[in-house]
């Protein structure tokens, strides 16, 4: 009989791996970027209170996780590139996806710290502002429309 640990951990991967699946490269990245949306209110609303540090920590890891997944797609303005361009304009994203990755990592550890302030002022200063700047260069006309 496999450990409650074990059993915990297959289900954890294989409850990802089903869900990695089943969004397509179409909305998988809408959705992914949507679900981040989502945790930006109440990480502002809990970021700055200790006592919230729990709240916080869960919204942090979770926006963690979809980072992570929307790295595994193409960003919409990639559709129409090809070659080179495409290789670039691509990379460009994973780099940026990535800068947001160690941005909530780094928030993670000032809040684990203790350092609440420090992480709040991530919060306007740093998410805010790479989301709008990411959405100025990857979001395409499309989800501009989408948005509105």
């Amino acid at each position: 009989m496999l450990s409650r640990r074990v059993t915990a951990t297959l289900t954890f991967v294989l409850g990802f791996a089903v869900a990695a699946v089943a969004f397509d490269e179409d909305n998988g990245l809408h959705r992914a970027m949507e679900s981040l949306k989502k945790h930006m209110k109440p990480l502002s609303q809990s970021i700055g209170d200790a006592a919230k540090n729990d709240e916080t920590l869960k919204h942090l890891m979770d926006m963690q996780a979809l980072t992570l997944e929307s790295k595994t797609f193409d960003p919409p303005t990639a559709k129409d590139l090809k070659g080179e361009e495409l290789a670039k304009h691509v990379n460009d994203y994973q780099a940026d996806m990535t800068k947001l990755l160690v941005e909530l990592a780094t928030m993670e550890l000032e809040v684990r710290a203790g350092d609440n302030a420090a992480a709040q002022a991530r919060v306007k200063a740093g998410l805010v502002k790479m989301r709008e700047d990411g959405h100025d260069k990857f979001q395409g006309e499309e989800e501009d429309e989408r948005r509105k």
